[in-house]
């Protein structure tokens, strides 16, 4: 299943505001620019915001014991330097990606890379988490990124990583069992079937 809506119109980040201002309070749809066009995803449903919601409490238990920076969910925004403006399911930084900042207004998105995204897939957003969006992550320099199947009971984790064509994401490694592989998190005891269960 594809989104319910992408723009065939192309659209700045400006624009895009601008336009993401003018909806009805009642709109429920999560609205992202990428590569200049907007693409609307409606509400996911059963199992995706329970296992999403599962993935946050665990990661802001782990980051907030060790105060490393700030856990976010899906209505965090971020306009990323490739002029994309995305909402993962699930965002991290650090306490020295917020000191190198853009300072966050309140309100508004934050102006910089998250250090870890992840995504849940739903049917609506499987094949742009897979592709369209993990380009869009590794382009501005994400170091790493979660995609989570609910269906398939799996999670994959890429990596940035130094390659013969510059640097990007390594191939993933994907399990079903066992502890999420993290580097950004090399310490956190959060295993799989908890999330998925």
């Amino acid at each position: 299943m594809e989104p319910a809506f992408v723009s065939e119109d192309r659209f700045t980040r400006e624009q895009f505001h601008a336009w993401l201002r003018e909806l009805p309070a009642s709109d429920r749809h999560r609205y992202e620019l990428l590569s200049g066009r907007i693409a609307m995803t409606p509400p996911a449903g059963w199992p995706h915001s329970a296992v999403t919601a599962r993935i946050v409490a665990a990661l802001v238990v782990h980051v907030d014991a060790r105060r490393l920076g700030t856990v976010q969910e899906s209505s965090a925004g971020y306009d990323l330097p490739s002029g994309d403006c995305v909402q993962p399911d699930v965002s991290y930084f650090s306490r020295d990606s917020l000191r190198r900042g853009p300072a966050p207004r309140v309100g508004g998105s934050v102006g910089f890379a998250p250090d870890l995204v992840v995504e849940v897939l739903s049917p609506s957003t499987r094949k742009r988490d897979l592709g369209e969006k993990r380009g869009v992550y590794e382009r501005n320099q994400v170091a790493e990124y979660w995609v989570v199947d609910p269906v398939a009971g799996t999670v994959t984790v890429f990596v940035r990583e130094a390659t013969t064509g510059g640097v990007g994401f390594d191939e993933g490694t994907t399990r079903d069992a066992g502890r999420v592989p993290s580097q950004v998190f090399p310490d956190l005891d959060l295993a799989i079937e908890c999330l998925l269960d």
